[in-house]
């Protein structure tokens, strides 16, 4: 068997499943996953996809997201004292956030070593099996920028921050049970906001981010404030091609297409593509995103585009 981030794929000279889980060490549920007659492409593609930050798909990001941002608030705290099995349901819905935020931490083992790496006071013990003992965790704002700052792009900024974001959340959930057990209500109180805060981080960063950039994006319209070579030809291109359609009939022409296509060279050294918004459903959502060769991406919303092919018309 080949072993790949903690999951194990099997080859065509393993036997059976039942062979295979033999073969694991006592904990299985320590893994990622167990995969079985699947392509080793496929595999790393699934275990790839269970470490990305996309927050509609991953249950670790989705539960919140969806409890938090997308049910109006008296729907949702409906819902959330609703009885389940015993449970009141907003108890089932920490107990899996904090399941699968754990599940995704694992996924991202590097970063959370590199983290760690960085704690002076860190206690790690091996207790076997390729389980360990981590003690004595204390992150402060000098340590959470040093981690920071080794993002190498916006995507890994992104998922640093929701590495601790994540981290601190499991934390502090720990804190809240104490003082639950010690009926403590202000320190309660405190550390369920401080929960939430970061659950709300975790699940929805870059959704935020996504969303604050397109404002920008909008605000800065169709001013002049960076290269735009690639984004106007490609913009002119559409426009020669399709002059009667409406700006908003143009853009869902240009989504549908670079949806199917990921990404067009309108000229030389530059490419763009399209970015949907999975919170935002009109039919101006998404962005159109210029990238340099060798250089940094440019994103524009409706607005920008609308600027831009008005200076296309001129």
């Amino acid at each position: 068997m080949k072993k790949i981030n903690k999951a194990y794929l099997a080859t065509e000279r393993d036997s059976s499943m039942t062979k295979i889980m033999a073969e694991l060490p006592e904990n299985p549920g320590g893994y990622s996953a167990v995969f079985t007659s699947l392509e080793q492409k496929f595999a790393e593609k699934a275990l790839k996809a269970l470490s990305e930050t996309e927050e509609d798909a991953h249950p670790s990001m989705f539960i919140p997201l969806s409890f938090i941002f997308r049910k109006p608030p008296f729907l949702a705290a409906q819902k959330l004292q609703t009885e389940v099995k015993g449970k009141k349901l907003y108890e089932i819905v920490i107990a899996d956030f904090l399941m699968h935020t754990y599940e995704w931490l694992f996924v991202n083992e590097q970063l959370i070593l590199e983290l760690f790496s960085l704690c002076p006071e860190l206690q790690l013990e091996d207790l076997g099996h390729e389980q360990t003992l981590v003690r004595n965790i204390h992150i402060t704002p000098e340590i959470e920028n040093a981690f920071l700052a080794g993002a190498k792009s916006r995507q890994e900024h992104i998922k640093r921050t929701k590495i601790l974001a994540g981290v601190n959340a499991t934390l502090t959930h720990q804190s809240l049970v104490a003082a639950v057990e010690q009926n403590d209500a202000q320190a309660t109180a405190e550390y369920m906001f401080l929960f939430t805060r970061s659950m709300a981080q975790f699940a929805a960063h870059k959704s935020v981010d996504d969303g604050l950039n397109r404002q920008a994006a909008r605000r800065k319209g169709g001013s002049r404030v960076a290269d735009r070579t690639g984004l106007f030809a490609f913009i002119q291109s559409y426009h020669q091609k399709n002059p009667r359609l409406s700006d908003s009939a143009l853009w869902k022409l240009i989504r549908k297409d670079l949806l199917q296509r990921k990404k067009v060279k309108p000229c030389a050294g530059y490419s763009v593509k399209f970015y949907p918004e999975p919170t935002d459903t009109s039919d101006t959502a998404g962005l159109l995103i210029q990238k340099k060769s060798k250089g940094k991406e440019y994103p524009i919303g409706f607005e920008a585009f609308r600027n831009i092919r008005s200076e296309v018309r001129k």
